[in-house]
């Protein structure tokens, strides 16, 4: 964040299955911005790994593709999506409290889906930790599949 040019415009969205917004749409990278988004980060990200609280987006509808068409509603050039590769979604027949896992082949086929809503596709890069080899695999395909790059750490 802080080394954004001003000519930039910038974001940040934290999610679980729920999520939490900076800004409700991105914004330049000026100091005051800048400033508040590490200030945002120091004071309201979440490291429990679960989300919730003053801002949190949550409802029926929920899980990573949730997350994603939010992103795009702010019509980004590029995406970073920092994760551990594992997404859950609510199970509509309520039989798993836990949720059900979200594919790879359906989170791809829904970013391509939402990437015909911008006048440019974003790109979108994979920033991975703490994933297992299948996720990682998918996670690569999707970064892949959006022009972008994925990378690992462990």
């Amino acid at each position: 964040v802080e080394k954004l040019s001003i000519n930039s415009r910038f974001n940040l969205v934290q999610f679980t299955r729920t999520y939490n917004v900076f800004n409700q749409e991105v914004v330049p990278a000026t100091d005051d911005n800048k400033n508040a988004a590490l200030n945002w980060l120091e004071e309201d990200f979440r490291t429990s790994g679960f989300g919730g609280g003053s801002g949190w987006v949550s409802g029926n509808d929920d899980g990573v593709q949730k997350v994603m068409r939010r992103v795009f509603e702010m019509q980004p050039d590029v995406i970073y999506l920092l994760s551990d590769g594992s997404f859950q979604k609510d199970d509509p027949t309520g039989k798993s409290s836990f949720g059900l896992q979200v594919s790879w082949d359906e989170l791809v086929d829904d970013v391509e889906e939402l990437q015909k809503g911008l006048a440019e596709p974003a790109r979108l890069h994979f920033i991975a930790f703490g994933i297992s080899g299948g996720d990682w695999k998918g996670a690569r395909k999707l970064a892949r599949r959006n022009d972008g790059k994925a990378k690992k750490f462990d």
